[in-house]
């Protein structure tokens, strides 16, 4: 058997997926080249193995993200709200399934499948059909009939699915005066009034849904990356109005994608361990080394990130409000973008400063464990306008940046946690919701 037509295989495996029978019969066949009479490479065989303990890796992350998925919150979880670095001593709510944080609002989805939201509601983005504030988490009687199963914000929009697999939009997009650029996903709605009560956004079969400011990602059932939303962020290079495959990753199957809170730039992962971004770049978050000028600082097409080494495998990237985070199989934490609050774990002296005098860092660089002030490796990260933080892999939380938002988190469960739009000089600040 030729050695390269197990990198033929590893090549289908990478780009459409993979379980732990394949993986295995790729092992086999690799120690079967290996013990078999002949020449071969050794360099080529290298390769195919590094790549094949590349994919047994990606693939154990995955099965243990899903068997802590289906495991955990059964009676649902605590939920607490992070006052200004003080974690409030009793929780907010019990029963908690999941949380999500918009600019400065919140969504809550319980574990009987209903929905509670408080915050600001300019544009009805808290689904009550109606444009007053609450200042206390209350019901979205719109889904009382009928079960959540994901809840997504955006920076004044949010996404609703239902275990039926409707999908459903409220609040902004695109305000009186600006042209609808599609970002609730609902087709071409008018933008005569500032904001759309509940709509029904004409797609299914999507997960793992994502919102930024302008426009929205998600996952399909078969792992491509759909977008929707304003030209220059949602990947297409075009206003798209509902949900659609990007045509230029459509080769690609993906594990995760994450969009800033409120934010402008996308980082995805894929099943291979790869990291494409794309969107904002004024303060490098994209990753590509270089940093925004004052102009011409946009990237509207996705683009590889290629500057961590050889044989780092990522299992997860998240983007902040300008700041990008990823990590890797082995838990270490590599950083890029904006820097103003420390957000990024490290010292300003080794940023560089942006067309705006905003200090930054262009390229993933690897965060050290005792500037993170974590004694064992990451297990999910954290991103917010100005913070950051890890939860260890014993469920501990440790965060950094924004001096008023900081908060340490150990020998406690922690099982979630997300942060909302803003940063330091924004007027919705961060919000932070911790489940545990």
């Amino acid at each position: 058997m030729a050695t390269g037509y197990l990198l033929q295989q590893l090549t289908h495996f990478e780009a459409n997926g993979w379980n732990g029978e394949t993986i295995q019969s790729v092992v086999v066949d690799a120690k079967r080249v290996k013990e078999e009479q002949g020449t071969w490479d050794a360099a080529l065989f290298g390769t195919l193995l590094r790549r094949v303990k590349r994919l047994k890796k990606l693939a154990l992350a995955r099965n243990k993200g899903k068997e802590k998925e289906a495991c955990d919150g059964e009676d649902g979880y605590r939920l607490f709200v992070d006052c200004w670095g003080k974690v409030q001593a009793t929780p907010l709510m019990t029963g908690v399934a999941s949380v999500s944080c918009g600019a400065g609002f919140v969504i809550a989805r319980m574990v009987s499948g209903e929905a509670f939201s408080w915050g600001v509601n300019s544009f009805a983005q808290l689904g009550h059909e109606d444009t007053e504030p609450r200042a206390c988490p209350e019901k979205i009687k719109y889904f009382e009939t009928t079960r959540l199963a994901e809840v997504a914000c955006g920076h004044a929009f949010a996404i609703f699915k239902t275990i039926d697999d409707d999908l459903f939009a409220c609040g902004s997009n695109g305000g009186v005066g600006i042209k609808a650029d599609g970002r609730m996903g609902v087709g071409r709605v008018s933008s005569t009034t500032e904001h759309n009560y509940l709509a029904r956004i004409p797609c299914s079969g999507l997960h793992d849904i994502v919102c930024g400011s302008t426009h929205g990602c998600a996952l399909t059932c078969e792992d491509r990356l759909v977008a929707w939303g304003h030209c220059v962020y949602a990947g297409h290079n075009r206003d798209v109005y509902e949900p659609m495959i990007v045509d230029r990753l459509a080769h690609l199957r993906w594990h995760k994608v994450s969009i800033g809170p409120g934010g402008y730039h996308t980082v995805a992962t894929t099943r291979s361990g790869k990291v494409y971004t794309w969107g904002h770049n004024r303060c490098g978050q994209l990753g590509w080394g270089t940093v925004g000028a004052r102009s011409n600082y946009i990237h509207p097409v996705p683009a590889v990130v290629t500057g961590l080494p050889i044989d780092i495998c990522v299992v997860e990237g998240v983007a902040g409000w300008g700041h990008t985070m990823v990590l890797t199989d082995n838990g270490d934490v590599y950083v890029c973008g904006r820097n103003v609050e420390f957000q990024l774990g490290i010292p300003k002296s080794a940023c560089s400063t942006n067309g705006r005098g905003h200090r930054c860092l262009g390229r993933l660089t690897k965060l050290t464990r005792t500037t993170a002030r974590r004694p064992t490796p990451a297990s999910t990260l954290v991103a917010g306008g100005g913070i950051s933080g890890i939860l260890t892999e014993s469920n501990e939380l440790y965060t950094w940046g924004d001096s008023s938002m900081e908060c340490t988190l150990e020998n406690t469960e922690v099982k979630q946690v997300r942060v909302g739009a803003g940063v330091h000089d924004s007027a919705y600040g961060n919000i932070v919701c911790i489940l545990k």
